[in-house]
């Protein structure tokens, strides 16, 4: 690896992949396609994290073009989605040159649902397709800043759709939550979870601001840029 950066060797191992299945990419195509193959690389190797901008927010979906992604999931699907099959998603499940050069990438959307998992059709555009992290990742560092602000406060610096925000003072400690709240622990430790449970929020991390008594504040998880000890 000497000499190269880490996203030229999964762009160039995912050219050597797409040769041994029949797709044969012109010379000089991962220089100058090298964002694009690793967004294929990653589509193809695991549940993504997939961000786009809408309505001045962040949104995220979860995202994969391989087989073996959904048939992990097989067993956690809506019955509906179940007895349907894969073979609706032969497109989205294949890589194209068209898609490669483009940028542009046809993927299976995951979600959830009241009675499991359902799938969709998702088209990535050449931008969000640019900012597609692998869910381990995403959900590693997550658990790690969880278990950080449940032992203690601290001054958590992000970003917005907006741009930097003034740093943020928060704690998941649920003795400080709940005398914050002004309420029971049994009641702050319902409090402080509700929106880990609830899919529609999944990208972002509902903390108290601890300057405004009561006040939440969702925070991308992806822009946490400083966490730093009070």
């Amino acid at each position: 690896m000497d000499g190269l950066p880490l996203d030229t060797w999964i762009a160039k191992c995912q050219a050597l992949f797409l040769a041994q299945g029949g797709i044969q990419l012109p010379a000089g195509f991962v220089n100058d396609h090298r964002e694009s193959l690793v967004s294929s690389y990653l589509l193809g190797s695991s549940l993504c994290v997939a961000e786009s901008k809408s309505g001045g927010l962040w949104e995220y979906s979860f995202v994969t073009k391989s087989p073996e992604i959904l048939r992990a999931h097989e067993d956690q699907l809506a019955p509906t989605d179940r007895k349907k099959g894969f073979d609706r998603f032969s497109e989205q499940l294949s890589t194209s040159y068209k898609e490669l050069s483009s940028g542009s990438y046809t993927t299976v959307r995951l979600f959830a649902d009241v009675d499991g998992v359902r799938l969709s059709k998702r088209t990535l555009g050449v931008s969000s397709s640019r900012f597609l992290f692998p869910y381990y990742g995403v959900n590693s560092f997550a658990m790690r800043l969880k278990n950080t602000l449940e032992r203690q406060k601290v001054r958590l610096t992000y970003r917005d759709t907006g741009g930097l925000r003034p740093p943020l003072v928060t704690t998941l400690d649920t003795g400080v939550v709940a005398s914050w709240l002004g309420t029971t622990p049994t009641k702050a430790e319902l409090t402080k979870w509700a929106d880990w449970l609830n899919p529609s929020s999944m990208g972002y991390m509902s903390l108290p601001d601890l300057s405004h008594r009561g006040q939440f504040v969702s925070v991308p998880i992806l822009h946490i840029e400083k966490v730093e000890r009070c």
